[in-house]
């Protein structure tokens, strides 16, 4: 299983010859420049350093828009779900970048952005498909025999200090519910649940599949089958 690291907006084509005819040119609104938060109150290097980047502030906009298009399309659990994970992404993207180079900045942003993008935010009933938040995906298919299967691979997203690399099995323990049976690197157990359309993993006490205090633990979100 490779590992898995997450530093991780479509162009919209509007015609607007028919809009110019009726309206004059002087009272179209000027195009935004800036990233979608006020660079007045720009307190990290990170944000300071979008500020300073047009192209690293298209790229916050970007993001922004689709994370506000997800809130509004998304259940309320699932929308808290990206909550956390987006403020998860922000406290990364400010801890990682300190004197970077803008690539790495605007890496990170990209794969943020792709991951935004990704997300299907309609209803799912099932579990098979892939599953994702910041730190890493899993995925889940079903054998041949019926069978649910997983393969589970997340790294810390700051500078992956933690790698957590799993695989096993799936079995239901009610409805919305089951309960994950890892077989390799070891021999442990984890809680799966829906909630909404997003996915919350529950992991009791120590992660043996995960290293240096990592986890699984958290909400994922449907990415694709």
């Amino acid at each position: 299983m490779t590992s898995f690291l997450s530093w991780f907006a479509p162009a919209t084509t509007v015609a607007l010859a028919a809009l110019s005819v009726a309206v004059p040119q002087a009272a179209l609104a000027a195009p935004v420049s800036g990233p979608s938060f006020d660079c007045r109150r720009a307190s990290s290097q990170a944000e300071k350093a979008i500020c300073a980047s047009p192209a690293l502030a298209a790229l916050d906009r970007q993001i922004a828009a689709r994370y506000a298009v997800l809130l509004k399309q998304m259940d309320k659990p699932s929308a808290d779900q990206l909550r956390a994970d987006q403020k998860w992404f922000v406290g990364s993207r400010d801890g990682a970048y300190l004197d970077r180079k803008f690539d790495d900045l605007g890496l990170a942003l990209r794969s943020r952005l792709a991951f935004l993008n990704a997300i299907r935010p309609q209803s799912t009933a099932g579990l098979v498909g892939k599953w994702r938040n910041l730190s890493g995906e899993i995925v889940i298919s079903r054998s041949a025999s019926g069978a649910l299967t997983f393969e589970a691979n997340a790294a810390e997203p700051t500078g992956g200090y933690w790698v957590c690399q799993a695989t096993g099995t799936i079995a239901s323990t009610g409805a919305g519910r089951w309960q994950a049976h890892v077989t390799d690197p070891t021999d442990a157990r984890f809680g799966i649940e829906h909630r909404g359309t997003s996915l919350i993993v529950s992991e009791p006490g120590a992660v043996e599949y995960c290293g240096l205090n990592g986890g699984l633990a958290g909400g994922f979100f449907p990415v694709g089958k």
